[in-house]
């Protein structure tokens, strides 16, 4: 399947293969011909942008499942949640002053490096 636009009933959607795995995303807006039209030029920016190595996920589609579930503070959440029950409170909250020291939480389940 190339990448490319899909109109299913009232909405729009862009599909396009990142990192080897079909991703699947709607366009916000309905299924309106300029909304069609704007879907397409989207998935070209997308393919440029994959090309260049320069594609970011959160950039386009910052309300995406996708995002919380392939996150470095999802694997960091379930990782605190291990390491609760498995180290002294005061260890772990050692831990926890570690990671929001030197890293920004923007929202839920993203962790992102404080640049230098």
């Amino acid at each position: 399947m190339a990448d490319g636009v899909e109109a299913r009933g009232n909405s729009v959607r862009v599909y396009f293969r990142f990192n080897g795995e079909l991703c699947r995303e709607l366009v916000p807006g309905g299924n309106t011909p300029a909304n069609r039209e704007h879907a397409k030029r989207l998935v070209t920016v997308i393919e440029y942008e994959i090309q260049a190595g320069t594609f970011d996920y959160r950039r386009h589609f910052p309300e995406s499942t996708k995002l919380a579930e392939n996150s470095f503070g999802h694997y960091l959440d379930l990782w605190l949640t291990i390491k609760s029950n498995s180290v002294a409170a005061t260890s772990f909250r050692g831990y926890k002053c570690v990671f929001h020291a030197h890293l920004d939480t923007q929202s839920t389940n993203t962790w992102t490096a404080i640049p230098r």
